[in-house]
């Protein structure tokens, strides 16, 4: 097999180079790709655009345990508003559980982030901007368990968001990988505003049951 035509650019540039009497200002070349062939030029600001259309497509491509351990880490998300519903009272036990569940989850992505720049050869660097981001999710989980349950819910939600987007416009994760990602952090951030939803339309558990005590102490 030949060389190919980037090859015999750069020989032709170093030729130049080492000719005698030749600046090197003066000894340059245009390597440009022949008519028709297209040249990958690494992770441009296109290359790394959110495009979710194209991501969910490769859904399916996921691998099993990743899909199915995925959809099951919804089930703590989704059960907390869903058993509201069906009592029609809200609980503040159950919206705290499922607020310091989604702590634990932003936790976790961000040590994704963290564990896919350590190895040899990766596709992104252990540098400062890559690391903040990697700390940032768990600093606002651990923020949003001492706030309040609804500003705490608030801050879970536009951390998950965040981190989703981060993850979605990042280069080097696999397009199922992001359209896992998508999927995931939509049903997360429903599931928490749902329950933060139930804490200001559905009437408390707890003082639904302590006003009967209260009414007959009045009497």
């Amino acid at each position: 097999m030949g060389p190919t035509w980037v090859q015999r650019s750069a020989l032709s540039v170093l030729r130049c180079r080492l000719a005698a009497g030749r600046p090197p200002a003066l000894c340059s070349a245009r390597l440009l790709p022949p008519a028709g062939r297209t040249v990958w030029r690494g992770p441009t600001a296109h290359s790394r655009a959110l495009v979710v259309l194209d991501d969910l497509r490769q859904l399916p491509q996921s691998p099993r345990p990743a899909l199915l351990l995925g959809a099951a880490g919804l089930l703590p998300f989704a059960a907390a508003p869903v058993l509201m519903l069906r009592t029609g009272h809200f609980s503040a036990e159950l919206l705290h559980a499922q607020l310091a569940y989604g702590a634990c989850i932003l936790s976790f992505l961000g040590g994704v982030r963290w564990g896919v720049t350590l190895p040899d050869g990766a596709p992104q660097r252990p540098d400062w901007a890559n690391l903040t981001r990697s700390v940032t999710p768990s600093l606002v989980a651990w923020a949003g368990l001492l706030a309040p349950p609804s500003a705490g819910g608030l801050m879970l939600i536009g951390g998950l968001g965040l981190a989703g987007y981060w993850d979605m416009v990042m280069y080097g994760y696999p397009a199922w990988f992001k359209a896992l990602r998508f999927c995931l952090s939509v049903g997360a951030i429903l599931s928490l505003w749902t329950a933060l939803m139930c804490k200001w339309f559905l009437v408390d558990q707890e003082k639904a049951a302590a006003k009967p005590e209260g009414d007959s102490a009045s009497q």
